[in-house]
């Protein structure tokens, strides 16, 4: 089954949390994942938004998740994870640009995430702390179908990676077109 992570926060050490994005991470049953990190849009006097569009990406990323367990510095067995990315909005060279954080499941069902990376706000690289919440994918019935019935049985969540690879970009250079994807979720 895929997952569906929704950051509560991220504290950049020794700084307290904060969340100055709309962060959620899809991951498919094959561990690919899409993160996307939009920035939350700073109140106004007038209430009309001052940026928009490619300007709020704080951070894009795609690739393959695989995870691991291991025993920490205080000899705790965690879950260790770690992301190859093949698409990445900070570099022009993502396949350089991996990251790894060691999981820690939290009494509240959430995750805490710790590791190291660069803050964008300082350019330096800086341990940091993330918080997730994870939700169970639920099957939504498409738009205008017939509730279903007893004895009826509902079809099943469905996940759908598209990776395009070639030599060229004729795609980027105008010779050929994709269309993008939508995303319908049922969050409880």
């Amino acid at each position: 089954m895929g997952s569906i992570s929704f950051r509560e926060h991220i504290r950049w050490i020794p700084d307290e949390a904060s969340e100055p994005t709309s962060t959620v991470v899809l991951t498919s049953p094959q561990r690919r994942f899409v993160d996307l990190r939009i920035l939350k849009q700073t109140p106004t006097v007038d209430g009309v938004q001052d940026t928009h569009g490619i300007e709020r990406l704080e951070w894009g990323i795609a690739g393959t998740s695989s995870s691991s367990t291991r025993t920490d510095d205080q000899g705790v067995e965690v879950r260790h994870s770690r992301w190859e990315h093949w698409i990445d909005s900070r570099t022009t060279e993502p396949e350089n640009a991996a990251d790894e954080g060691d999981m820690y499941e939290q009494p509240d069902g959430l995750t805490l995430e710790k590791g190291r990376m660069v803050n964008p706000a300082n350019g330096r690289e800086t341990d940091y702390e993330e918080l997730w919440k994870d939700i169970e994918p639920a099957a939504v019935p498409p738009v205008g179908a017939a509730p279903v019935g007893e004895g009826e049985v509902q079809k099943g969540v469905e996940c759908i990676v598209l990776k395009f690879e070639g030599e060229s970009s004729k795609a980027r250079e105008g010779h050929g077109w994709v269309e993008g994807a939508a995303l319908r979720l049922k969050i409880p």
